[in-house]
């Protein structure tokens, strides 16, 4: 199972509780964005992650997707 498929089932069982979920890649092809969004991830994040951009995201603070 990659985690394109632990999103989309993460997706599925738990719709209704309000998960995040965060891609972090080492991939940037515009395919890869595409497959993160369609599994139901709402960031995409390259690595290396900067910690603090990932508290950010974590805390809520970006509210719009990259």
């Amino acid at each position: 199972m990659d985690g394109w498929e632990v999103a989309r089932i993460l997706r599925q069982r738990f719709a209704q509780e309000g998960i995040l979920l965060i891609a972090l890649t080492g991939w940037s092809r515009e395919e890869d964005y595409r497959r993160c969004q369609e599994a139901g991830f709402d960031y995409f994040l390259l690595k290396p992650v900067d910690p603090s951009a990932l508290e950010a995201y974590l805390a809520g603070d970006r509210l719009t997707r990259p």
